[in-house]
């Protein structure tokens, strides 16, 4: 009885542990997309997107030829969505398309993840594309 108590306190405790970790995780996936997007726009002198969708995001050459693949991508599941906000005075005329320079530099964004786990805010640094992430 005792061990069935103990057991009982201990479940919900770890299912929140995993549904943090899964959050982590999916923020992981995502900066894995934003590294490839800088690293390939540098190695190659041309500019990358990262283009948000309803199906979740996509590392894509700037004005990419038809048919092209995208170098990365980053899926969302059922019921999780993906939004990216610009500062005011740069905000761009597709609002989910987000730019990277040859040069290293990134537009300023903060990019925002909401799932039925919880969610996640990542506010990218313009000059290096680190991000400073919050998990609400």
């Amino acid at each position: 009885m005792i061990m069935m108590l103990v057991m009982a306190m201990a479940v919900p405790a770890l299912s929140g542990v995993f549904m943090q970790r899964n959050v982590e995780e999916s923020f992981a996936q995502f900066d894995e997309c934003v590294a490839e997007a800088r690293s390939r726009s540098v190695a190659e002198g041309r500019a990358y997107v990262v283009v948000l969708g309803q199906a979740g995001a996509e590392v894509q050459v700037d004005r990419a030829e038809a048919g092209e693949e995208p170098a990365a991508r980053f899926e969302l599941e059922k019921g999780e969505t993906l939004g990216l906000e610009f500062p005011a005075a740069l905000r761009p005329p597709s609002a989910q398309v987000w730019t990277f320079w040859p040069n290293g530099s990134c537009e300023p964004a903060v990019v925002r993840f909401a799932g039925a786990e919880g969610s996640w805010a990542a506010r990218y640094n313009p000059l290096t594309a680190r991000a400073e992430v919050d998990y609400e």
